[in-house]
């Protein structure tokens, strides 16, 4: 407790953060473990379901940039640890309490994710970490610690996410049949679009690292004209190298009989959208690698912070050591490698049958959904765009070419229970931890 502006340390409780710190470094490792592990399935999952990547190749890449997006930009994303929803400045006078809301938000959300990872569900770690720390704010401090706006809108999310990922993949699939996989002539058309398509894919992800959080360029408007500027010359670049050095194929006309000229239809389609779907599951790899990775290392780095320094009077005199990021890197890394197998099979092989195409909607209208909710200055769940958008890329091609195109509601319908069970798991598994913690230490 503070008595003037000295903080008066409590042994017992001084023991209990120091105790608490080893067991942090567990549960945080065991979060990014399965963080990593369940969300590689939105950055490769449909680049694996459209065989634009091997598997091998696409955990591969997405320890890659997964690691590089977690050493380099987590450091910058690791203190917004609540994401405005929880004010944890209210437990400067109670260290003992938050360092227990925080290994016990940890290791619920853990432990709860890893059993939607092993049962084959992509879930949302970050909701199961802000779930159980909302839940333990509100026994031990009360409402008058939490954001009720910003809370508001993490629910509705639930909803929007989704919703928004079906609309904008069916918006871009629709699109990309009605211009290029139903023309006349469809490899006449892809290698026309190929250019435009392949800048606009460039400006996009650019857009999408630029325009807000650690790497964004300031003002606003100049990073739109950085990443639209950025997109043009690339595009420009590959309208030059395939003009020189591409092969000059014939056209092939979509409705000729023969199977051969079919499967040389889609050959010719899959060249010009599989490169374009393994770079955005790239630039979705690095920045969830950025983002995400606060959500292990910012909790264990407040944990350690007080271990290092228990008579810290403020949060912002804590120290913050480096190593908690090296620790959840760490751990994505391992997860994705043991586990995202799993995850990447659902999503992108399972929940609907993938071409390059309209895996490129998928992804690239996941990217555009997130990015347009960035601009608006909301924010949805990755996950649940990314399940939304192979929906809706399926919707769209079943209602344009009348084609079977069926989509497993069975494995939805699992996933979507999966959503709703292990939000309110976490939240019980961090309370019990909490009241466990507490009582057998009798720090309260």
């Amino acid at each position: 407790f503070v008595v003037g502006k000295i903080m008066v340390v409590d042994p017992a409780a001084t023991a209990l953060i120091r105790e608490l710190a080893q067991g942090s470094v567990f549960a945080a490792f065991l979060l990014a473990f399965t963080n990593g592990a369940n969300d590689i399935a939105n950055s490769v999952g449909t680049s694996v379901g459209s065989k634009a990547m091997s598997l091998q190749n696409a955990i591969a890449a997405g320890v890659i940039f997964e690691s590089l997006g977690g050493l380099f930009v987590g450091p910058l994303v690791s203190n917004t640890i609540s994401h405005g929803i929880i004010d944890l400045t209210s437990y400067e006078r109670t260290p003992n309490a938050l360092v227990k809301i925080m290994f016990s938000s940890i290791l619920g959300s853990g432990l709860s994710t890893l059993g939607a990872t092993a049962y084959g569900v992509p879930v949302s770690a970050t909701k199961g970490v802000i779930t159980s720390m909302v839940v333990l704010a509100l026994m031990t401090e009360g409402s008058g610690a939490l954001n009720l706006e910003g809370l508001s809108y993490m629910v509705l999310t639930f909803i929007i996410s989704p919703i928004s990922g079906l609309l904008g993949a069916y918006l871009l699939n629709a699109v990309i049949l009605k211009t290029i996989v139903m023309a006349s002539s469809p490899v006449a058309a892809a290698k026309a679009y190929r250019p435009l398509i392949f800048g606009i894919t460039v400006s996009v992800s650019t857009l999408s690292l630029v325009f807000k959080g650690p790497m964004a360029i300031s003002p606003a408007p100049l990073a739109f004209l950085a990443a639209i500027a950025i997109g043009g010359i690339c595009g420009l670049v590959a309208q030059w190298y395939w003009k020189t050095y591409g092969e000059d194929r014939k056209d092939i006309e979509l409705n000729e009989p023969k199977k051969a000229t079919k499967d040389a239809v889609e050959d010719q389609l899959n060249e010009t959208f599989s490169p374009l779907v393994v770079l955005s599951g790239f630039v979705v790899a690095f920045a969830h690698g950025g983002n995400d990775v606060s959500n292990a290392s910012g909790p264990l780095s407040i944990v350690a912070g007080y271990a290092l320094k228990p008579d810290a009077t403020s949060m912002s005199s804590l120290p913050k050591p480096y190593w908690t990021i090296g620790l959840a890197t760490l751990g994505f890394a391992c997860g994705i490698i043991v586990m995202g197998e799993k995850s990447i099979r659902v999503v992108g092989c399972k929940l609907a049958k993938q071409t390059a195409s309209k895996a490129f909607a998928t992804q690239f209208g996941a990217a555009c959904t997130i990015l347009v909710a960035s601009i608006l200055h909301q924010t949805v769940s990755t996950s649940h765009v990314l399940v939304g958008a192979v929906v809706g890329a399926s919707i769209a091609e079943r209602h344009w070419t009348k084609k079977d195109v069926k989509v497993n509601y069975s494995v939805l319908l699992k996933i979507v229970v999966g959503w709703v069970v292990t939000i309110p798991i976490a939240g019980g598994i961090a309370v019990t931890c909490y009241y466990t913690v507490s009582v057998f230490s009798g720090v309260w």
